[in-house]
């Protein structure tokens, strides 16, 4: 802890100027990447714009488990990066006290750190007695950022379109059920249903104009459901209650073995399945324009797999994370040619730093960036695959990623 505290202090100092150029900006050769602590190409200490000097408390149990925070890090179009972050109070005062008022503070700055847009969001912070869902923010449809709104008061659900000057897109107060990973379009449930039949409207563009909907009764047994831009997929898994008793339900019983099948149906109603491993399980990333479908296959005692299945029936593994991880895809650049992963070592705590972040480039095979981030920092990876950016230690951090050979 010593020594990293010194090697921070160290690198400020360092890179510190007195006279600074572009809002708090220090620019910094090209980033090492794997196999090196990488080095930014631009820092933007972000407590000159607002940032808490207490911003880490949005990870304290007693704090997230009752008030709404926001702590992002989003890329845009023409290589701008959005920053987000709360600057009203992350915690109660006092357990019974409630957060009255909220405030977001988003600002989109380039590549060398020039502020391009600045705008305050106000929201409502104090989630009661049980939390609704964490503030986010994200890709959203048409190059604009997704800022969505979580608010206790009415159980009022909404999502905020930006374009990059912050400016208001639209507004559509309807809880959203996902965004499809690949066009980043926007899925909403009509109602809830707990069964039976339901509706689900797809909004794409710039606009979030509507361009499906789509009715889906999904069978008994269902894990993981998607409706996307390509196409519809869903995990259906059969559980063995007694030997050779093989049994759809929606129930999860400890210890039953799996077995688990791929469904795919495209816009145009074209189906088809892939079969998993005994006891695999998979998380439905989205389906590609090309009618593929992507997801991550975990096992029992084994490493996540990231697998791109085709509707021929075969399966290729894309490079991934080693074992002793549980991941996610973070994002991925217009092609899938690079994409971030997250993942997470279970064998002390899930929730507490630890973040491994990897940045995979699917044509050569290999990771490109390795790194840890010891405050469950957020991390984005840029449109171009050219750049990531992190937020971290209360600053704002981008890196260039070398071309592809």
């Amino acid at each position: 802890m010593i020594r990293e505290r010194f090697r921070d202090l160290l690198y400020i100092l360092i890179t510190c100027s007195l006279a600074l150029s572009c809002d708090g900006c220090r620019s910094r050769g090209r980033a090492v990447l794997a196999g090196a602590e990488p080095a930014p190409e631009t820092v933007v200490n972000l407590k000159q714009f607002g940032l808490p000097a207490n911003y880490q408390r949005f990870d304290d149990d007693d704090c997230s488990g009752h008030v709404i925070v926001y702590r992002f890090v989003v890329w845009l179009p023409r290589n701008l990066v959005a920053v987000g972050f709360n600057t009203s109070p992350s915690c109660r005062t006092h357990p019974d006290e409630r957060v009255l008022g909220g405030t977001a503070r988003v600002i989109v700055f380039d590549t060398k750190g020039n502020v391009k847009a600045r705008r305050d969001i106000a929201y409502y912070a104090d989630g009661g007695d049980e939390l609704v869902a964490p503030g986010e923010a994200g890709q959203g449809p048409g190059g604009t950022l997704l800022f969505r709104i979580e608010e206790a008061v009415g159980s009022k659900s909404g999502v905020l379109l930006l374009d990059d000057g912050l400016n208001d897109v639209t507004r559509i107060d309807r809880f959203l059920e996902r965004t499809d990973f690949f066009t980043h379009a926007l899925s909403f449930q009509d109602g809830f249903m707990w069964s039976g039949p339901r509706t689900y409207d797809l909004l794409e563009g710039r606009q979030a104009g509507k361009t499906r909907e789509v009715t889906r009764d999904w069978p008994s047994g269902t894990m993981d459901r998607e409706v996307g831009t390509y196409g519809d997929a869903f995990i259906s898994c059969k559980q063995e209650l007694k030997p050779g008793l093989w049994v759809d339900t929606n129930i999860v019983y400890g210890g039953a073995h799996r077995r688990c099948v791929l469904n795919v149906i495209g816009v145009h109603g074209d189906a088809w399945t892939a079969s998993l491993q005994d006891d695999h399980v998979a998380e439905i990333i989205g389906v590609r324009a090309d009618g593929s479908a992507v997801g991550i296959v975990r096992a029992p005692k084994a490493a996540d797999r990231l697998v791109v299945w085709q509707p021929s029936g075969a399966a290729t593994s894309l490079p991934w994370f080693p074992s002793g991880y549980d991941t996610k895809l973070g994002g991925a650049d217009s092609v899938m040619g690079r994409y971030l992963g997250k993942g997470e070592s279970c064998e002390s705590d899930c929730e507490r730093g630890g973040t491994r972040w990897m940045i995979f480039d699917a044509h050569e095979q290999k990771a490109l960036v390795d790194r840890t981030s010891r405050d469950n920092s957020p991390m984005a990876l840029s449109l171009d695959g050219l750049h990531y950016a992190s937020f971290e230690a209360g600053e704002l951090r981008i890196y260039s990623i070398a071309r592809r050979n």
